[in-house]
């Protein structure tokens, strides 16, 4: 057996519906009833039935007598969000967070040439609350946790063994203009040890070099940085998507295996660039684990097939909602060359010490797991920001340059509402000074625009944030002319454009049909949601003096044809928008 490997073998779930595993020793001895299943994954809200909040997992793997007298650590990533993990009937960590990755020192518990057994709790947000609970709001989890029984496990579960140290992470930082990488290994290591790493770099033509090099680290689980030349290095683009592969270990034990691409992205003067040439943005919401009214992520998808769809519609970037991607649709964006937008999940989020050292720490595993991959463009530092990101944001975004300084940062910023009549609102509270006057110029703005569009929702959009128009527009219609001047001179000032993230309103199913569902979930976040849009789409066609339909069906087909006219119009407007650098539609399922 190598040391470190997946536990693959067959995992096993139940639900916890009364919240008694604990007392009934579950972390011991599994109970009789329990279905296998494979990860990733997660459970939520399907189909009208009330699913339970709280859920276990069980597995068993066999460590052969390679490991005994070796130092053992657990890896489990992607763990949502409220998380107890038992090995061999012994507590193991407990942890709450979005996605979070823990790295756990199981030497004492783990038993070499002999059956292990894994059990795992998971909860979601919206369960009770435990006494030795953090609140909800000082758990860093995107929006959507916070209205399904949303919880699981996303990532893999893997077991490390090494005699004194072993790398437990390899970063890659590309240097386009150089043909140069800087490859950063992260180690688990005893203080004052001395090392043997060897680094193999593969190119995209098959040729492969390595070098060893020699190091004593001071610190315990220290690291190591290396510069390597490549020669006549061959870069990735979205239109070239060119990888090479390094593997990182200490000589004798296991490696770790990743791609990386030479590209260099950047703002500059407010200009997406790639390889320093200017891109326009242009992307959709691709909900990876977030199906509309809940449900799993689907077992059976042709995932890449999806993704190759997505570009070749013309589309150059995606970005999930709420949750980062997983590394399964990272490696399909790479090959293919489609750029991520990847997110951490923090959603009004309580605003405290402790709060931000749990999202920095969530923000750094993200980084340490992610940031090999040439396909994310950027990270966005939360989902809908709440008061942790707007009182916080300059400290996270300074926090993010740092630990990542070759891709920018992104801001998420929920700001901007059109009415069908062409009034509407800005959001006074996300986007106020001087709150918004420390954040780079990286925004990324949400534009909710109903419909029809009018003239002057289209002329809202089309001059959105600039210096020029967007003062001439009359008192009461998005902010007074006093707001937009300071508002306007904030933006000159930083001579930044944005991204217009979650443009427009999705074309959703049948609603009718949804609605008589939805009644099987009471006056939930979503029933509302479906209301609104329903009174919305038979406003909308009043409005064009079409009062009567024959049936659902012929309702439908109007209503259909009126929101992806006004969605059109949206995306005209914004397209001869100087400021506006990008557009990122509200979901792909609608347009694919």
């Amino acid at each position: 057996m190598s040391d470190a490997f997946q536990v693959e073998s067959k995992w096993e779930f139940c639900f916890d519906p009364q919240d008694t595993g604990i007392l009934e020793g579950w972390f011991r001895k599994k109970p009789e009833k329990t279905e296998t299943v494979q990860l990733p994954h997660a459970w939520s809200r399907q189909s009208g039935r009330d699913v339970p909040q709280i859920g276990f997992y069980f597995s068993e793997f066999l460590l052969d007598k390679s490991f005994a007298g070796k130092r053992i650590v657990i890896r489990l990533e992607s763990l949502d969000p409220v998380a107890t993990v038992w090995l061999n009937g012994e507590e193991l960590v407990n942890s709450s967070g979005s996605h979070q990755t823990l790295e756990v020192e199981a030497s004492h518990l783990v038993k070499p040439d002999d059956n292990n057994f894994l059990a795992i709790r998971l909860r979601s947000v919206d369960s009770p609350e435990q006494p030795d609970d953090k609140a909800r709001q000082e758990i860093p989890v995107g929006g959507i946790y916070q209205r399904y029984h949303y919880a699981g496990i996303l990532g893999t579960v893997s077991v490390f063994g090494f005699p004194k140290a072993g790398v437990r992470a390899i970063n890659c930082f590309p240097d386009y203009e150089a043909d140069r990488v800087t490859l950063e290994a992260k180690l688990w290591n005893t203080k004052n040890h001395t090392i043997e790493i060897e680094y193999t770099i593969t190119n995209p033509d098959g040729d492969a070099g390595s070098v060893t090099k020699k190091i004593k680290v001071d610190h315990e689980n220290g690291g190591h940085s290396l510069n390597i030349q490549l020669d006549d290095g061959k870069p990735w683009s979205p239109w070239a998507p060119t990888l090479y592969t390094v593997e990182a270990g200490v000589v004798g034990g296991y490696k770790i295996k990743r791609s990386f691409g030479i590209r260099r992205v950047s703002i500059e003067r407010g200009i997406f660039q790639i390889n320093h040439q200017p891109l326009r943005l242009r992307g959709v919401l691709f909900p990876q684990v977030f199906p509309f009214l809940g449900g799993t992520p689907a077992t059976e998808r042709n995932l890449r097939k999806e993704l190759q769809q997505i570009k070749d519609a013309g589309f150059n970037v995606i970005r999930s909602g709420g949750a980062p991607f997983a590394k399964d649709v990272l490696d399909n964006c790479d090959q293919i060359g489609l750029l991520v937008l990847q997110e951490s999940p923090c959603y009004n989020q309580k605003s405290n010490r402790d709060s931000l050292e749990s999202l920095k720490h969530q923000l750094q595993a993200m980084v340490d797991r992610d940031g090999a991959h040439p396909c994310i463009f950027g990270w966005v530092v939360g989902s809908e920001n709440g008061s942790m990101v707007l009182e916080n944001g300059n400290k996270l975004l300074r926090f993010m340059s740092e630990i990542d300084p070759s891709r920018p940062s992104f801001s998420n910023l929920r700001s901007v509402y059109l009415d069908s009549q062409g009034g509407g609102k800005v959001d006074l509270c996300k986007v106020f000074e001087p709150a918004t006057a420390a954040i780079n110029p990286y925004e990324s703005h949400n534009i909710h625009a109903w419909f029809p569009v009018s003239v002057r929702s289209f002329s809202m959009l089309a001059n959105y944030c600039t210096s020029k128009e967007a003062k001439t527009l009359s008192d009461g219609l998005h902010g007074s002319k006093s707001f937009w001047e300071r508002y306007n001179y904030m933006r000159e000032d930083l001579a930044g454009k944005v991204l217009v993230d979650g443009l427009g309103i999705g074309v959703p199913e049948n609603t009718a049909e949804l609605l008589k569902e939805a009644k099987k979930f009471g006056d939930s976040y979503e029933v509302r949601i479906l209301k609104g849009l329903n009174a919305s789409l038979e406003e909308g066609l009043k409005a064009r003096n079409i009062t009567q339909w024959a049936d659902v069906d012929a309702f439908w087909a109007e209503a259909s044809d009126l929101i992806r006219e006004s969605l059109s119009k949206q995306i005209d407007a914004l397209s001869i928008n100087p400021q506006v650098g990008g557009i990122v539609l509200e979901n792909w399922a609608d347009h694919g």
